[in-house]
């Protein structure tokens, strides 16, 4: 029998990628609920078991359970995009261009973007952080500091406000700070996206998602499919720019990283991205698929700070222009 996560993942190329893969007879559908819900990709793991045929479905009462779930995603697509496009218009009334990281815009690259899950809608108002807070507080909506970004609740959405005003934080490494760097450089180039939304040019948006991965890894192993299908769909729909993707990556340090990140992309999707790796890249890829991703969600000691002491290497490498 296979695993749950390889369901898991083979659904998901079925209903995003049309991949027609065949659904084994024989499957632990609770099992494979459960890491469907835990790599955050359950509606799509759902619409894609209804096309199965009848008789490879779950039981009755396994079906509705997950519609039940599947649905309350759904529901909230539209509810998080009525917020988003009133905050940022308020935003702009007050001269902040926002411009919409990940969720959002990412959502509309799946076959229905109400199926693509999401916690937050998250922000990026560049060197107009603190400026965009006091807006949003004039509105008498509280806001919180995290450790990167301010955090508030608009109708509520949960929203995080990033910007590229760098700060000293304890869990950010000298890579963070350039890729806030390299972002906070392209602040002219904003391009009008997906709904209205202002996005980043897609090379510095790839940069940013890689960099993104690269947190939670380091924090505490919080990766799943449903990233690994954003940066596959995202790299798909952007045809011809892996050039400057590759640049920019190695310009922060994140190179050897990001084609680790686009290989394990390529594992879980079945998407071929044309990556070129050697043979540790594609290693590292392969051993992140098998134990990594199929984990519950929490601290794995030996790979968070096996990461840890890499970057600190890199770091070291890339300040010698050795990288």
């Amino acid at each position: 029998m296979k695993r749950p996560f390889d369901i898991v993942c083979a659904l998901v190329r079925n209903r995003v990628f049309g991949a027609g893969e065949t659904i084994p007879a024989e499957v632990d559908w609770e099992a494979v609920l459960e890491c469907a819900v835990r790599q955050e990709v359950n509606a799509i793991c759902y619409e894609a078991v209804k096309a199965l045929p009848q008789e490879r479905q779950p039981s009755f009462v396994l079906m509705m359970k997950w519609d039940i779930s599947a649905l309350a995603i759904k529901e909230m697509y539209p509810l998080r995009l009525k917020a988003a496009k009133e905050v940022c218009a308020i935003l702009e009334t007050e001269g902040i261009r926002p411009v919409m990281l990940k969720g959002m815009t990412l959502a509309t690259l799946y076959p229905e973007p109400s199926e693509r899950e999401s916690g937050d809608v998250d922000i990026l108002t560049f060197r107009d952080r603190e400026k965009a807070d006091d807006i949003i507080r004039s509105r008498g909506i509280g806001t919180e500091y995290g450790d990167h970004h301010t955090l508030f609740t608009y109708n509520g959405i949960h929203f995080e406000n990033h910007g590229t005003d760098v700060k000293w934080d304890l869990y950010a490494r000298k890579s963070d700070y350039r890729v806030l760097e390299l972002i906070d450089r392209h602040a002219a180039d904003v391009l009008p996206g997906p709904e209205g939304f202002l996005t980043l040019p897609p090379a510095i948006t790839v940069v940013f998602l890689i960099k993104h991965l690269r947190q939670h890894l380091r924090w505490n192993v919080k990766v799943n499919i449903k990233q690994f299908t954003d940066l596959a769909l995202f790299l798909r729909a952007n045809p011809g720019i892996m050039d400057d993707v590759f640049s920019g990556l190695k310009s922060v340090g994140l190179k050897h990283f990001g084609k680790i990140m686009m290989r394990v992309s390529e594992k879980v999707t079945g998407t071929d991205l044309h990556i070129k790796t050697g043979i540790m890249s594609r290693a590292a890829a392969a051993f992140i698929v098998r134990f990594v991703l199929p984990l519950p969600r929490g601290n794995n000691f030996l790979l968070k700070y096996s990461i840890i002491a890499r970057d600190i290497i890199v770091s070291k490498l890339h300040e010698k222009g050795y990288m």
